[in-house]
């Protein structure tokens, strides 16, 4: 199988080149200094150069904040780079991935959303990443687009989320005030490029999936385990999400679950797999 991945240093991008080594697919991963997201032509010309069968589209503008300051930036990266895409593998046969987030839910609901459920993003980022949905749906017949939660693993740039950050912190054991108001389905990236690979490998109906170990979680419970595991002796403090004020909007329970593929491994044990891979370097 040959495989164009584009944005290939991130979180999933990482551990998608890791899975196609292992199974030897032929892996294309041009460097972001290669390809500029935001040139049509540079994307047409690459998908009909190589023909792959799936093109994986793993590049984002991610954060609540700089999309905020940045709609026009944010739309360019994240939206209508999933429209070029999308028709330049309808022109080639190859299958078409986007990546989306459980940020296109407002996080007004108790229970995990499913695919079913309808998405009303609040902020810049959100929307951004529902419109890269509708597009990659309907400029394409084969496509899979999927949505993650608040991804943990092995990176190769130098970026930062949530749990990088959290890691940092409690690797230099300072003190932590986190939310216990807000809810989510931490997932490992490991995981959800192994999952990826089995809706393409089984053949699985073209479509939206939701992409996320099993189980939900508060920020504070996560720490409190990560911090647990790690034996840190950082000072972990509980907080509302409200004490973390943004520019904007942000959903606070955004943990999402599949009514369309089997569950994954509980994200716990994803966490402990995740450290142990990590402590192994």
């Amino acid at each position: 199988m040959k495989i164009l991945l584009i944005g290939a240093s991130g979180l999933v991008g990482t551990a998608i080149e890791h899975v196609c080594a292992g199974k030897k697919y032929e892996l294309i991963s041009p460097g972001h200094t290669e390809v500029d997201i935001r040139n049509k032509n540079v994307l047409e010309e690459l998908v009909a150069m190589h023909r792959p069968d799936a093109v994986i589209n793993s590049v984002a503008m991610v954060g609540i904040d700089p999309c905020e300051d940045q709609p026009a930036e944010t739309f360019a990266i994240n939206t209508t780079p999933a429209m070029h895409l999308a028709k330049s593998c309808s022109r080639a046969g190859s299958i078409f991935v986007q990546f989306s987030t459980h940020a296109v839910f407002d996080g007004l609901k108790d229970t995990p959303y499913t695919e079913d459920d309808a998405p009303n993003p609040v902020n810049i980022y959100g929307a951004s990443k529902l419109m890269s949905e509708y597009l990659a749906l309907n400029m394409t017949e084969r496509h899979y687009v999927l949505r993650f939660s608040t991804l943990f693993g092995k990176r190769r740039n130098n970026a930062m989320g949530f749990v990088d950050k959290v890691l940092k912190k409690l690797e230099d054991n300072t003190p932590l005030r986190i939310a216990d108001d807000r809810m989510d389905t931490p997932t490992y990236a490991a995981d959800a490029a192994r999952e990826l690979f089995k809706l393409i490998e089984s053949e699985k109906p073209f479509g939206l999936y939701h992409i996320a170990n099993a189980g939900s979680v508060s920020y504070y419970d996560f720490t409190a385990r990560l911090k647990d595991r790690m034996k840190s002796s950082s000072d972990l403090s509980r907080g509302k999400d409200s004490d973390f004020p943004s520019k904007t909007k942000k959903p606070l329970k955004t943990h999402i679950i599949s009514n369309r593929i089997g569950p994954m491994r509980p994200w716990a044990d994803a966490l402990d797999a995740f450290l142990a891979d990590r402590a192994g370097r």
